[in-house]
């Protein structure tokens, strides 16, 4: 039988499979950390969508009072045209009329709105953080002197997510103009 080869066990030796779970550890961690690192960006972008969409809902709500609204007035009384600031009352049309309050909370970093004698309430949902609120009016001075229709523009700087690297910025502004015609001698 010297034709014969002998034959050769057949397999892995020690330092090969070593080596090929080292390379597909790798690999698996590699993967992982991509797959969480999407995961963590559908969640801030899941977080970002429903505070925008619940900001967008409190601008809409707030513009529309301020639209529809008589008598405006500012922190300090009177509006006057140019100035920020962080509070604005008005009366409705209803019958009969409400005053109305919206305000900026620095405490609870919320928009805060109040209705008659009533108390202030949050008027922002809990998953976003005003970090500013600014009303920008213009035309509310006194005809001759101005010749604008009345406009209030709605400034509202925030943030909103879960976790703090996965917190989201949202800026919103709108500008108003109001129904109440005061061009008019």
């Amino acid at each position: 039988m010297i034709g014969l080869k002998q034959q050769k066990n057949m397999g892995f030796t020690l330092l090969e499979l070593i080596v090929a779970i080292g390379v597909f550890i790798v690999v698996v961690t590699i993967s992982l950390s991509a797959f969480l690192n999407v995961h963590d960006i559908q969640l801030k972008m899941s977080a970002f969508r429903a505070a925008s969409d619940s900001l967008n809902f409190v601008v809409e709500a707030m513009a529309r009072e301020i639209k529809e609204g008589v008598g405006h007035a500012c922190r300090a009384g009177s509006c006057s045209d140019d100035q920020y600031y962080d509070e604005i009352e008005f009366s409705t049309i209803d019958t009969p009329p409400k005053e109305i309050t919206y305000k900026f909370d620095n405490t609870s970093k919320s928009i805060k709105r109040k209705v008659d004698s009533g108390s202030l309430e949050p008027f922002t949902p809990d998953n976003v953080t005003i970090n500013n609120l600014s009303f920008t009016v213009k035309g509310f001075d006194s005809f001759p002197d101005d010749l604008q229709q009345p406009m209030v523009t709605i400034s509202i700087e925030g943030k909103a997510g879960v976790k703090e690297k996965l917190k989201s910025k949202i800026n919103i502004q709108t500008t108003v103009s109001l129904r109440q015609l005061d061009i008019i001698p």
